[in-house]
């Protein structure tokens, strides 16, 4: 008999404040009682089951619950809830900071680990293995002074994290600009926007408002204006992030590190800090040539359009020309308009397009759910059911647009994660997806532009591992993988969003339903690398601000000065300057939410991307189920439960190469 879709009150999701605080009260409840039981054992009874095999079922139960509570601060539409979570937030981080320096359970999981039972199976050894790691790298093997000390850096970490990232989500700036400043944008963006009482057009700093404008605004005190006021947001944050580079340095040292990256890199792929640095440095190298070409490009574009326009020569491009001027090229080149592509792509019709083309490669069928409570009119529930069995496997929810006080970029947060309950039941994953894709501001539906079309592709990844991953234990569940792993199965599934095929399938106009015309598509193709070499730079950048923040030494008495550092890498690596008296690293919130030391990895994943793409897929057929299945079963179903290498290796039938990914990038 197949697995039963759960009744809606068991997908409890939409939640207030007193919902929050009451989870929060329960976790902290229910982990003191077991961990005090724990740490009561005498080193006799200290065995798998009642050590390693608890701790494990109340981090399952404990992960699922926090995950509820974190999410509202992200998508609340009240104010009260967004505060309750994030005030839970930063409690259950300090108790978690608290358990894992308890010398007595790190005791107690020592004893227990010398002498396993012969029956443990390979996650299971895994699971012990993280578990000892995590408390000697939280300290454990420390004196208790410099233990003590570690605490409480971690829990001003901690704090300084939270309040980064609330004083982004928080940051209410806007440009006010007249329709003459707006001169280029089409009606409908225009329609979109809220007007002033002065009759001025309000552009926020949110993706839909901003990048429109970069692209498409002919007046470049306008993109100017936008680009500057992007970057002085949040001021207060730059000394939070100086601070947090500062205890990171001085933790990593504490226990035994040389530096920070090396600390956070010994738990991922790359495993050192020179191996990164090496990596970033060599293909900044290799891509610069390419870079200068595409910076030429433009500024032979911007200097004749300037000459067009009777305006005076400017012999060097800005950071707010490149998209305008990328975008320019774009139609003049290759006669691509952007605002003509989207009219092919209704969300609606994108997201069902999406689903199916999913649903055949992946071997599941997706059902839409009405009667699970939502925390917004917009947000959309998805059932998954796998086709052959028939078994329920998991849900999502889609909150597609901008809204005042929520998560103003796009991402994907895991809510439940499939475990194996201490019933022997077991528990099926349930995940989110929160972007910031445009929204009609008229009777016409709401509109998918390219560039969203693949930011939507690869998130839908995301949630597809959360949903496919099924593992014995929680925290190894779905996305839990390396974090220079984490974004190459989404990477990967970007490339569909560049098949002619797949862009027929999945467009139908929205007045007329037609498809998008092929001729349309192959110019569109075409442009998937244009100025690959200054945006590839772009990325490199930013890996490279991140790595040498953070292989600062730790006895270093110099300031941070990460503002300096910032513009001048900026200028150096994707060869723009940033806007004077600008420090556009105060929004860069990856390096306050866990990526910090890891933004490489958006880069370093692209290489078994590629490879998985044109090895596999490209060979064998994009939507070809069978090596669909075979990326289900490799890739996404073991999570984090088995070393990414070996899942890459059952996947390729071979350890990956570089080979296809540098193709990709015209090298």
């Amino acid at each position: 008999m197949p697995v039963p879709t759960p009744a809606a009150a068991d997908l409890h999701f939409a939640l207030t404040a007193e919902d929050v605080r009451a989870i929060g009260d329960r976790i902290i409840r229910a982990s003191t009682r077991v961990f005090d039981e724990i740490a009561a054992l005498d080193e006799a009874e200290c065995t798998f089951e009642s050590v390693i095999v608890r701790m494990a079922k109340l981090e399952n139960m404990a992960g699922s619950e926090a995950a509820r509570a974190s999410f509202m601060q992200n998508v609340a539409v009240d104010k009260a809830t967004r505060d309750a979570s994030q005030e839970v937030s930063q409690q259950l981080e300090e108790f978690e900071i608290e358990s894992s320096m308890r010398e007595d359970l790190y005791r107690a999981v020592r004893a227990a680990a010398s002498k396993l039972p012969a029956d443990v199976d390979d996650e299971d050894r895994r699971l012990v293995e993280r578990q000892l790691q995590q408390f000697e790298r939280n300290g454990l093997a420390l004196p208790t002074d410099k233990r003590e000390e570690l605490k409480q850096i971690k829990k001003r970490l901690a704090e300084l994290g939270i309040q980064f990232s609330r004083n982004k989500a928080e940051d209410a700036t806007f440009v006010p600009l007249t329709a003459e400043e707006l001169d280029g944008m089409p009606a409908d963006y225009l329609e979109s926007l809220t007007k002033l009482d002065d009759g001025r057009y309000k552009v926020t700093m949110s993706y839909p408002d901003r990048l429109p404008c970069m692209r498409k605004a002919r007046n470049s005190e306008t993109r100017k204006k936008l680009e500057e006021a992007a970057t002085r947001m949040c001021p207060e944050n730059v000394g939070l992030l100086e601070e947090m580079v500062v205890l990171r340095a001085k933790a990593a040292a504490l226990l035994g590190f040389q530096t920070h990256a090396a600390y956070k890199l010994e738990i991922n792929m790359a495993k050192k800090p020179e191996t990164v640095l090496s990596f970033l440095d060599d293909l900044k190298t290799k891509l610069m040539p390419l870079g200068q070409h595409d910076y030429d490009q433009l500024l032979e574009i911007k200097k004749a359009e300037r000459e067009q326009l009777g305006l005076p020569a400017e012999n060097q491009l800005f950071a707010w020309d490149l998209a305008y001027y990328n975008n320019l090229l774009i139609e003049r080149d290759f006669d691509v308009d952007h605002e003509l592509v989207k009219q092919y792509f209704p969300f609606e019709i994108v997201t069902k397009g999406m689903l199916s083309l999913y649903s055949k490669i992946l071997g599941i069928t997706f059902k839409q759910a009405t009667d699970v409570a939502v925390w917004h009119s917009d947000v959309t529930v998805w059932h998954v059911h796998d086709t052959e069995t028939k078994d329920y496997i998991g849900t999502f929810f889609l909150d597609l647009h901008p809204r005042e006080g929520a998560y103003k970029h796009a991402a994907v947060f895991p809510l439940r994660p499939a475990c194996r309950l201490a019933d022997g039941g077991y528990q099926t994953p349930v995940a989110a997806m929160k972007a910031n894709f445009s929204k009609s501001g008229t009777d016409a539906p709401s509109l998918c532009k390219h560039d969203e079309l693949v930011t939507y592709y690869h998130e839908l990844g995301h949630v597809m591992h959360v949903i496919l991953s099924q593992t014995k234990y929680a925290r190894f569940h779905g996305t839990s993988v390396a974090g220079d792993f984490v974004e190459a199965p989404s990477q990967m599934l970007e490339n569909w969003c560049w098949e002619p095929e797949i862009l027929e399938f999945l467009s139908s106009h929205w007045k007329s339903g037609e498809k998008i015309p092929a001729d349309l598509v192959a110019r569109l193709v075409k442009t998937e690398h244009v100025n690959g070499g200054l945006m590839n730079l772009r990325q490199i950048f930013f890996g490279l601000f991140d790595m040498t923040l953070h292989t600062r030494d730790p006895a270093s008495e110099t300031p941070v000065e990460s503002t300096n550092l910032y513009n001048s890498l900026r200028k150096d690596v994707t060869l723009l300057p940033a806007p004077e008296d600008s420090f556009g690293h105060a929004t860069f919130d990856h390096l306050a939410g866990g990526y910090d030391a890891g933004y490489y990895g958006y880069l370093w994943s692209k290489v078994f991307a590629a490879d998985m793409y044109w090895s596999r897929f490209k060979v064998d057929g994009i939507t070809n189920p069978k090596v669909g299945l075979d990326y289900r079963r490799c890739i996404l179903h073991p999570g984090a439960s088995r070393d990414e290498m070996d899942l890459l290796i059952d996947f390729l039938g071979r350890k990956p190469t570089s080979d296809a990914f540098l193709k990709s990038l015209g090298l």
